[in-house]
């Protein structure tokens, strides 16, 4: 779990920081770390792990009778590229006449807000949202079109009711708890994930279900956890054959609270990775020189459905010559490109190389390389671009004192303008090969 929301944190016993302290205890490799900002009562938290999302900000909004918590989020290592706002919310409860137009109120003002943040972001809306119904005033208020509108990831037509028991929330139990929670069995969907259009675009950061683009046939990732859809007003942990939890955990979500939590999974953006062959920084005339490079997609996944895939392009220019496109998933082995030297003309050439991606949120997008390279004919070793007498004592340093031959010309290669045998070395079996240039073709 990346990103808890919790609400009603508002005694000793459950206190944001024991949920953060319980989770990192059962995962000791994350790092769990918690939002709150109210002292008052109800108040909204989150819990959330430090090596998946920072937060850069948050507030409280205040919607009604309990401020929703906003908070903005970072993924951890896209250095600010996939950004996301969430609000963790809890309206009014309640069917009077008079319940549902505060709930409406505090919807209208949480559209304003989200609305404000301006059309292209990403927004999340959880938490216990006291729904009765799929076709009430705050609902519609919040699927309403504009900036932030809100869009159910199930598409469910109608809840709650039997066709929507798989999504339904509220009551763990059927008889009374000492907490004073609810009762009444599982026939409310008052909990729920909410998101603005751009999370269901399958692109970048996107919800994994087939409500998004580019995921047909796939299954929801959208849970109410521990609701198998067995049981319809009665309480979670019923006895029934066939029950997909074991019944200790049922048991301790009968007791632990009078809501199941709802999980929903996200696409990560991708993350290009490119690394460079070396590139030459001398060439001979005529010569084809490949240069390969590797493209990949190292988003920070365990499956490759769970991150967007790479789309690149790239393109060489002045001393190199190239270009092409791709597309690569994450966990891929990453798409071999080959580029070539330019040598076609002599010259000190500033070859450069740019790989660039358009997918959506994706840390790393644009890779630029920019090297010297000197192109010349072979035996040139002053640099003059003709092989002739003054070449002489410079091959002749190349072979006995390369280190000064390489202060006196940086941006000549002897091991290439020397190499005539073509073994990538200058030596003394190159002599022969020097000796034919020097006195013509």
């Amino acid at each position: 779990m990346d990103i808890v929301g919790l609400q009603e944190q508002n005694t000793s016993l459950a206190t944001v920081s024991n949920f953060a302290s319980a989770l990192n205890a059962e995962f000791p490799s994350a790092n769990y770390q918690q939002v709150l900002l109210s002292n008052g009562s109800f108040r909204h938290a989150y819990v959330y792990d430090a090596g998946t999302v920072t937060p850069v900000s948050s507030s409280e909004v205040y919607i009604g009778i309990r401020p929703a918590l906003r908070t903005q989020w970072n993924l951890f290592g896209y250095g600010g590229s996939a950004s996301f706002y969430s609000y963790c919310v809890h309206l009014k409860a309640g069917n009077s006449a008079g319940d549902n137009y505060q709930r409406n109120l505090e919807a209208q003002n949480i559209r304003s807000n989200a609305d404000a943040l301006g059309e292209g972001t990403h927004v999340i809306y959880m938490g216990d949202f006291n729904f009765v119904g799929h076709n009430e005033s705050s609902v519609l208020t919040l699927y309403a079109p504009g900036p932030g509108q809100a869009v159910d990831p199930l598409l469910l037509p109608t809840w709650p009711g039997v066709s929507s028991r798989f999504w339904l929330t509220q009551s763990t139990r059927d008889i009374p708890l000492p907490d004073g929670g609810a009762f009444g069995g599982i026939d409310d969907r008052f909990d729920l994930q909410l998101v603005s259009g751009e999370f269901l675009d399958g692109e970048g950061l996107s919800y994994l279900g087939f409500s998004s683009s580019g995921f047909p046939g796939f299954e929801h990732s959208y849970i109410a956890f521990g609701n198998d859809g067995l049981v319809y007003n009665g309480p979670i942990n019923v006895a029934t054959p066939g029950r997909e939890q074991p019944y200790v955990v049922l048991d301790a979500l009968y007791e632990l609270s009078d809501h199941l939590p709802v999980v929903a999974d996200y696409q990560i953006p991708a993350v290009m990775d490119v690394q460079m062959d070396s590139v030459p920084y001398s060439a001979v005339l005529g010569s084809t020189v490949d240069v390969a490079f590797l493209v990949k997609n190292t988003a920070p996944v365990s499956v490759s459905l769970a991150a967007d895939e790479l789309d690149y392009s790239f393109v060489a220019s002045a001393g190199l010559v190239g270009a092409g496109s791709g597309v690569e998933p994450a966990l891929g082995a990453g798409q071999f490109e080959l580029i070539q030297v330019d040598t076609t003309s002599v010259g000190l050439k500033t070859a450069n190389l740019t790989v660039s991606t358009n997918s959506q949120q994706a840390a790393n997008p644009n890779f630029a390389f920019d090297q010297e390279i000197f192109v010349t004919v072979q035996g040139d070793m002053n640099g003059d671009f003709s092989v002739d007498t003054l070449d002489i004592v410079h091959f002749a340093d190349a072979l006995v004192n390369p280190s000064a031959y390489a202060q006196n010309f940086p941006h000549i290669d002897p091991n290439v303008i020397g190499d005539f045998n073509g073994d990538s070395v200058i030596d003394s079996l190159d002599i022969s090969g020097f000796s034919g240039a020097l006195v013509g073709p």
